[in-house]
């Protein structure tokens, strides 16, 4: 019994530790891992759309860590935490009926407390490694301004007002793909360099 009692106090303040590690820390690994196994056994879309924000702001919060603490964020690092952002607003928009609203409101107001934190932090970095995180925070007002569009079709709706016409495609684009999430929304590859159709697969 002492002896599972000490694995068992040992995989928790590992599990512990994990939790709080950074990008290119030694637990990191385990810690998206935990996150995956999390996502993997949830099956309920309001469940599951919940649990990206949360990861999403994990990410965020990581950079904004790193920030404060001197140390530089990288294009790879910025590149994960936009495709988990972009990650929650796909599963948001998966969720049925009122749950989106509940959904929506917490990824708005999760987005909107990471920027106002991350644009205090970035103004002591040196210019030239801002643009990972300037990008970063271009994309999460995209995500942002899609989230304020949503609830503000869906408060017409419940109002009994008629939908709004969708405007014309861009670039002939297919609707499918704009309503995937897949249109250009400013994501930075693995290089750290801008590309398009960041489809927020991590």
């Amino acid at each position: 019994l002492i002896a599972a009692l000490l694995v068992f106090g040992m995989v928790f303040g590992v599990g512990q530790a994990a939790a709080a590690s950074l990008p290119g820390g030694p637990l990191y690994g385990l810690k998206l891992t935990a996150e995956d196994a999390r996502m993997g056994l949830t099956a309920d879309p309001e469940a599951k759309a919940e649990l990206a924000v949360e990861f999403a702001e994990n990410r965020l919060e990581e950079i904004g860590k790193m920030m404060a603490a001197g140390k530089t964020v990288d294009g790879e690092t910025a590149h994960k935490a936009q495709q988990q952002v972009s990650q929650a607003l796909q599963y948001m928009n998966q969720v049925q009926g009122e749950g989106q609203g509940e959904v929506a409101q917490q990824l708005g107001t999760m987005l909107q407390a990471r920027h106002r934190v991350m644009s205090e932090e970035i103004k002591g970095e040196p210019r030239q490694q801002q643009e990972p995180v300037r990008t970063l925070l271009r994309s999460m007002e995209m995500v942002q301004n899609r989230v304020n569009e949503g609830q503000g079709s869906q408060n017409r709706n419940a109002e009994g007002e008629p939908a709004q016409p969708e405007p014309p495609n861009q670039g002939g684009q297919s609707g499918a793909g704009q309503q995937a999430g897949q249109q250009d929304d400013g994501l930075l590859d693995g290089t750290g360099e801008t590309g398009q159709g960041g489809q927020g697969q991590g």
